[in-house]
This record gives structure tokens, sequence and C-alpha cells, in this order.
């Protein structure tokens, strides 16, 4: 994660669901992945470039996007919940959540693109 970037509301032009999964287990004993919706927000979706593809991609190999949200109060993000981008029809799969600045202003997500 990188330190703090100013984002202005204009640059959160994208609209993104986060999603959580459950597991649970089938009459078979196998288990079922069922994916919920945990909210849809404002964001900034923009790809990994230059230094920072580099930067990310020495502890994250797959990185290829990177997220800017503003903090939720009460919700939590993991690396196994996936964002939807609304605008575009991807989905992203996170690789890390931070709060880059540790004030609880923005959200970062650093994510690879789901391949089904």
């Amino acid at each position: 994660m990188q330190k703090y970037r100013h984002v202005v509301a204009g640059q959160l032009r994208h609209t993104v669901t986060v999603r959580w999964v459950t597991k649970t287990q089938n009459s078979y004993g196998e288990d079922v992945s069922t994916w919920a919706d945990l909210g849809t927000f404002p964001a900034w979706v923009y790809s990994l470039q230059g230094r920072e593809l580099a930067s990310m991609q020495q502890t994250w190999a797959e990185a290829r996007f990177g997220i800017y949200m503003r903090y939720q109060p009460g919700i939590d993000f993991h690396a196994e919940d996936r964002i939807l981008w609304v605008d575009e029809g991807d989905y992203f799969d996170i690789l890390d959540v931070g709060d880059p600045d540790g004030r609880r202003v923005m959200v970062e997500f650093v994510c690879k693109e789901y391949v089904q």
C-alpha cells in the first residue's frame, strides 16, 4: 500500500459493489459458496502502472488494479471478498485491503481481475 492520495469527489466516478462469501456444505459434504452484496459505493478504479505496478507486484504478482473508496463505518472488508465494477461488469478478487493513512477516511484495495 502506498501513502494516502488526496482523492476529490469527482475522482470517485465509478460504482462498485463489494460482495462477501458465505461457505456452507451441501448434502454431499461439498463446499458451496454463496455471494451476497455488502454494499454499493462510489469508487475510483484504476490500473496499476509504472513504479506503482512494480512495487505492488513485489508482494502480489497478480496485482493489476487499485480501487479507492471512502471509508465505510461499521463495514469490515476482507481479502476473501470480491468487487463488482458495476460500470463495466468486471469482477475483481481482492489481494489486500488497507487504510492508506490510518485516519479512516479512504479504503484502498489491491486487486486482480477475476477470471471464471
